[in-house]
């Protein structure tokens, strides 16, 4: 009896590591397979002027700097993101909409074929419509390539005033890729650049070496601060980095999160704040921008900050310090 009894249990013991083992194959198999299975999805962009409900620029000695409150409820966070501001003058966004194919292993590697691919620039007081730079046209004549991720960066040239666009081109890349040897995958990139006065490629940014040089460095002093002064900032007034907080479709409009955080981009210094972060009372950042105030206790809302004037990490905490406390 007990003899048949541990065979029993060796039999029974015996299918269940068999089972156990078929379920771990198929599930690492299920895995590969769907981590390389061809995915195509289309890419439209949300954001239009009606989504910035206000822009202002700063008073007196600030009046390069500049905020916009928007309303999120059209838009991701990716668009929110994509929002730029050109000092003084313009306010930017991205139009476009690609069939869009990758795989999850390769979800980086991404192939898209572009319908359209514009970057729309308002007048920053009017909000009318003045600039327009489409890049279709080099598209269908590059037809071997693709934007990479749709990215624009905004020059100025100091000694003619002119201000540049410039759009990283990639080759598309084969999908899915299938090669062993990663020391064999590269892919072309080109840098194209358009003049926004005339809104036609040029040949390369004729900027001014002595601007870009400041905005390095800026820019350099800015992310030094990084654990110092922004991160401890953010726990002593229980602030979420935006870049941390991953947005769905939804549980923001909830949560509605008291966030904070920031990003430099040539010589600028961008804060993203929601509206119940914004300080209670603050004369440096409502004396510089006297209308931002009345959002603090209003609507959940989203406020871009664009600081052309170069405050030091110090001053920039400093004006978001609610001093009522």
């Amino acid at each position: 009896m007990d003899y048949r009894k541990k065979q029993k249990y060796i039999i029974i013991t015996l299918i269940s590591i068999i089972v156990i083992a078929i379920s771990i194959f198929g599930y690492i198999k299920y895995r590969e397979w769907s981590e390389n299975k061809v995915r195509n999805e289309v890419r439209i962009s949300n954001t239009s002027i009606e989504n910035i409900i206000d822009i202002k620029k700063g008073e007196g000695k600030y009046r390069g700097d500049t905020f916009l409150v928007i309303d999120k409820n059209d838009i991701s966070n990716w668009d929110l993101m994509d929002i730029q501001v050109t000092p003084d003058k313009y306010v930017s966004f991205q139009k476009f909409k690609y069939n869009y194919e990758f795989t999850r292993k390769e979800y980086l590697n991404s192939r898209k074929d572009y319908k359209v691919a514009k970057i729309l620039f308002y007048n920053l007081e009017t909000k009318k419509l003045e600039k327009t730079i489409d890049s279709m046209k080099w598209l269908e004549e590059n037809q071997d390539y693709q934007l990479d991720w749709g990215s624009y960066d905004i020059y100025q040239n100091k000694v003619g005033g002119n201000y540049y666009v410039g759009r990283v081109f990639e080759e598309k890349p084969e999908i899915p890729y299938n090669s062993k040897n990663e020391e064999e995958r590269t892919v072309d990139k080109k840098y194209v650049v358009y003049d926004l006065n005339t809104e036609q490629q040029v040949e390369r940014i004729p900027r001014s070496e002595e601007l870009k040089k400041i905005n390095k460095e800026y820019d350099s002093s800015i992310g030094m601060y990084d654990d110092k002064i922004w991160k401890k900032f953010r726990k002593e007034n229980k602030l979420i980095n935006e870049n941390e907080y991953h947005f769905t479709d939804d549980n923001w409009k909830i949560e509605k999160p008291s966030l904070f955080s920031i990003e430099t981009s040539e010589g600028l210094l961008i804060v993203h704040i929601s509206t119940p972060a914004l300080p209670k009372e603050n004369k440096e950042l409502y004396t510089r921008f006297p209308e931002l105030k009345k959002y603090r206790d209003g609507e959940w809302r989203m406020v871009k900050i664009v600081f052309a004037s170069k405050p030091t990490p110090e001053e920039v905490v400093a004006m978001f310090t609610d001093e009522s406390k």
